[in-house]
């Protein structure tokens, strides 16, 4: 088994009330690709080296790396890089970057969403290209 999919769809029973603290984020274009070192932002509640999810949302800013360079570096399984994966790494030496816990979390770039968290291996981290994946909303 791998985690070339690590996605979840959540559908709910009753509308979202926006407010100045909920407000939605739209998937990146199908055609959307990112850039060569363009930094995003990472959020989650994963692990910071103590075994148990934080309690207030951590937030990480990454840099994307080609697919090239990506394919270079060496995963463990049950990490793949393909299609549907987008490669980051922290900006800095001593920067946050998503950990254990934040698997399918978002990452945003310039207020849309455009992947989620896949995988985690020694500070590289792929991403699920997001708009890949389309549902029917009625």
């Amino acid at each position: 088994r791998t985690l070339s999919r690590d996605i979840l769809v959540l559908t709910l029973k009753t509308p979202v009330e926006y407010n100045d603290y909920v407000q939605p984020l739209r998937l990146a274009p199908a055609d959307s690709n990112p850039v060569d070192g363009q930094v995003c932002t990472a959020i989650g509640w994963g692990f910071m080296g103590n075994n148990r999810a934080e309690e207030n949302l951590q937030v990480a800013n990454l840099t994307f790396v080609t697919v090239e360079n990506c394919l270079s570096w060496s995963f463990d399984q049950p990490f793949v890089v393909n299609e549907y994966s987008v490669c980051t790494k922290p900006v800095g030496e001593h920067h946050g970057q998503p950990d254990k816990g934040d698997s399918g979390g978002p990452m945003m770039c310039y207020d849309e969403k455009v992947k989620f968290v896949d995988e985690n291996n020694n500070a590289k981290l792929l991403y699920l290209q997001a708009n890949y994946y389309t549902y029917n909303l009625s």
